[in-house]
């Protein structure tokens, strides 16, 4: 697969969410101006430290039509803290 360029077409997917439904693009872009994709993780502490500020940009461009969408791509079998179940034990409203 080719890399994305600024601009290009979101990658369509669907993935199991913290709260034990499935997620697709298409569900949110279908009645937002902007969807943003964030790949992140529990187990890294770099990730964890931009938690906040991810929560409050959802915060602040909500009310401008923006999705803001918190994915974890790591292996769970190698970071198990990543798995989804661990991921939904941590508090993140509005991601």
């Amino acid at each position: 697969m080719a890399m994305l360029k600024p601009g290009d077409e979101a990658v369509a997917f669907e993935l199991p969410g913290v709260d034990e439904q499935y997620h697709a693009l298409r569900d949110y872009a279908e009645d937002k101006e902007a969807v943003a994709v964030i790949f992140t993780c529990n187990h890294c502490p770099y990730a964890r430290a931009w938690e906040d500020r991810i929560v409050q940009i959802q915060a602040d461009y909500a009310d401008r039509g923006v999705q803001v969408i918190a994915i974890s791509a790591n292996d769970s079998q190698k970071y198990p803290e990543d798995s989804p179940q661990d991921e939904g034990a941590r508090p993140r409203e509005g991601v």
